[in-house]
């Protein structure tokens, strides 16, 4: 089987590495996969190609490239003439749909990775990418899902109820495990002693993903608990940083919380924290930081969006959205309560391997091949 993926730039979120992850598991089944990209090169371009991924960059990175990019990827897929065309969240899903009458006949599944379907936190071109989306999805083929959650709030938006099918995201439970030498050595990176009590929060600095909620609960965290570091780790812009630094410097936890650059081993800091605290807001479907804090043992305090509730079962705490009292009191309780680091391990592996990712995906897209010699 032929599987084309389009995806704006391998990035290092989350929807991202979980792409690179698929790409890579189906490579290792024996299928040819290629991973097309509309905005230039990215640092996850050398992990999907040491897998055996082929990476082609349809663009400069310029905007006066944007045209061209459009181009060549369809001359990309006419002449490797794909199984399968899956795009990889909502604005590369929309171009190659709109692109559909010039790739004779390719046969498009989109990967649809967010939970909700109205965009307020973005700005006016997001949100008109996301209504495009609604009208396009009747001319998908199929439409896969990361979350439950996601398939009722797309169905609500519009989606077409009988092309959408549910898959949760795949976690490498062997790069996100229990690593008493790499808590160590995270620990010294991050300036902190076996003495603290660690709070982390991994995430770039999106509108959703509830940064300044974070600071707030630590803050009110901080008024019962004594030797308290936080850190935030992740890519914050220039502008937003500041704020963010402004903000905590106001408050109560000012030495207390650093930002962290981001990185392509969050498995490291991982192992630092002592709880990881997840404040988004919305559009999380499967938030692979959720899982990935639990494959790796540890106590995870979050808010209830997407499938997080789901996904954690009777493990951690689940806490309304935006509410910093709530969050910061679930930080307290994870502090003192016990804590079975293998039993939140192996939630993960029972439900969200990449095996099962693997297998689940294939079985839907072999269901479109046409070229019975490729499978």
């Amino acid at each position: 089987m032929r599987v084309l993926f389009v995806a704006s730039a391998l990035r290092r979120g989350g929807a991202e590495r979980q792409l690179v992850v698929l790409a890579s598991e189906l490579r290792r089944r024996g299928h040819d996969v290629r991973i097309a990209c509309l905005r230039g090169p990215g640092p996850l371009d050398e992990v999907a190609g040491s897998a055996g991924v082929d990476v082609v960059h349809v663009s400069d990175g310029s905007r006066a490239g944007w045209a061209r990019a459009r181009v060549r990827l369809v001359r990309l897929i006419r002449r490797w003439r794909p199984d399968v065309v899956h795009p990889y969240l909502t604005a590369p899903c929309v171009t190659v749909t709109l692109l559909r009458p010039l790739l004779g006949g390719a046969t498009i599944v989109w990967g649809i990775r967010s939970s909700e379907v109205r965009g307020a936190l973005y700005g006016p071109k997001a949100r008109l990418v996301l209504r495009l989306a609604v009208l396009l999805s009747r001319y998908a083929d199929h439409v896969i899902l990361n979350s439950e959650c996601g398939r009722r709030s797309h169905l609500e938006a519009g989606y077409p109820a009988e092309r959408m099918t549910v898959i949760p995201n795949g976690i490498d439970t062997d790069r996100f495990r229990p690593d008493t030498s790499m808590r160590t050595t995270s620990r010294q990176l991050m300036g902190v002693t076996d003495e603290h009590f660690v709070v982390g929060m991994v995430g770039r600095a999106d509108p959703v993903k509830g940064h300044d909620v974070f600071v707030r609960a630590v803050a009110i965290a901080c008024e019962t608990l004594d030797d308290v570091a936080a850190r935030v780790v992740g890519a914050v812009e220039p502008d937003r940083r500041v704020a963010l630094e402004a903000a905590v410097a106001d408050s109560s936890v000012a030495g207390r919380l650093r930002f962290v650059e981001p990185t392509d081993a969050p498995e490291m800091f991982y192992n630092g924290f002592d709880v990881l605290v997840f404040p988004s807001f919305e559009g999380e479907g499967f938030p692979n930081v959720v899982a990935e804090g639990l494959a790796t043992g540890l106590r995870v305090v979050a808010t209830d969006v997407g499938d997080v509730a789901a996904m954690m079962g009777s493990l951690g705490a689940v806490v309304p959205a935006g509410d910093a009292d709530r969050l910061a009191q679930a930080v307290v309780d994870a502090a003192r309560d016990p804590h079975d680091p293998a039993a939140a391990r192996r939630r993960v592996l029972e439900h969200y391997s990449i095996d099962q990712l693997g297998s689940r995906t294939e079985a839907l897209l072999l269901t479109f091949c046409t070229r019975t010699g490729d499978r």
